[in-house]
């Protein structure tokens, strides 16, 4: 998740009150943008400059500042969802339901006695 698509699905988990956690962030804009985005908790390798970050941002620094390596990453990041995504939804089917499976009388279920 970021910047790019990142957005939509925050407003979405927080209007159905879902607690939002953030993992592996250990850049610093990163950070920013996870604490702008009133992240419930992030998870990262560098706790000591994540609380850094969260001092400067209770002090006002609050810009954020993405460099074009970042960008290049999440938008990577990003384009390998869509593909893997619509690799799998085109392999199984998407999330078309089949009904209810109906096992008729006398027939065991797989595994069963």
């Amino acid at each position: 998740m970021g910047p790019i698509m990142g957005s939509k699905f925050l407003r979405d988990a927080k209007a159905l009150g879902r607690p939002i956690f953030m993992w592996t962030v250990n850049d610093e804009s990163l950070m920013k943008w996870s604490i702008s985005r009133g992240a419930d908790g992030v998870i990262t390798d560098d706790p000591k400059r994540f609380l850094e970050v969260c001092d400067a941002w209770e002090r006002g620094d609050r810009q954020i500042r993405i460099g074009w390596r970042l960008w290049l990453e999440i938008i990577w990041f990003n384009i390998m969802v869509l593909l893997f995504g619509g690799i799998l939804w085109w392999k199984y089917g998407g999330m078309k339901s089949k009904g209810p499976v109906r096992i008729p009388m006398g027939v065991k279920a797989e595994g069963g006695r």
